[in-house]
């Protein structure tokens, strides 16, 4: 009888025992999920990104992530320009007399959420006549262009240059055109 009560005994303490020691084994596993959520509580509230708290009986599922794809296409898109409308408008503003030679674009990021942004149009002119006055026609008709000039600042002839041959001919004029240099996105 003394065998099977000291059994039950070693039984019951091994059991006890076992328990403690998943006890004190889950306790420090919910320690360190603790520690880890205390940490990207941390990292959250230092980060830049607009964290937004609402009730539970107004999250819908799907309303919320339509807003969250929306909050993050205006973070990284909200001060880009694009230049696909700009290079249509240019197009259509290059008339007969106006051959471009090179078009040089820059959007680069100066800072988190700034880009500098700059536009240089350089070309010649098919055809004689007042230089200045065709030059200027057309960089009016780039003006006129919301898509060109948005975010771009105004444009402005920068040069404007004419070639002569040995014998002092006017053979060609070359001009420049410039967009003022960090102009922001609107």
């Amino acid at each position: 009888m003394r065998s099977s009560k000291n059994v039950a005994v070693v039984e019951i303490s091994v059991l006890a025992l076992i328990l403690l020691f998943f006890h004190l084994h889950f306790l420090g596993q919910i320690h360190d999920g603790n520690k880890k959520l205390e940490e990207i509580k941390a990292r959250t509230a230092a980060s830049s990104l607009p964290v937004e708290v609402r009730e539970a009986q107004d999250i819908d599922p799907a309303r919320l992530a339509l807003e969250r794809k929306a909050n993050f296409m205006t973070l990284v898109f909200g001060g880009r320009v694009y230049w696909t409308p700009k290079l249509a408008e240019i197009a259509r503003a290059v008339s007969d007399d106006v051959v471009l030679d090179v078009l040089e674009i820059s959007d680069t990021q100066t800072k988190e959420t700034d880009f500098a942004k700059s536009l240089r149009l350089q070309g010649h002119l098919n055809r004689g006549g007042d230089d200045l006055v065709m030059v200027n026609q057309f960089v009016d008709a780039l003006r006129a262009s919301p898509a060109v000039t948005q975010g771009l600042g105004s444009l402005k002839i920068s040069k404007l240059r004419k070639i002569m041959d040995a014998n002092g001919n006017h053979t060609a004029s070359i001009f420049f055109v410039d967009s003022e240099t960090g102009a922001k996105a609107l």
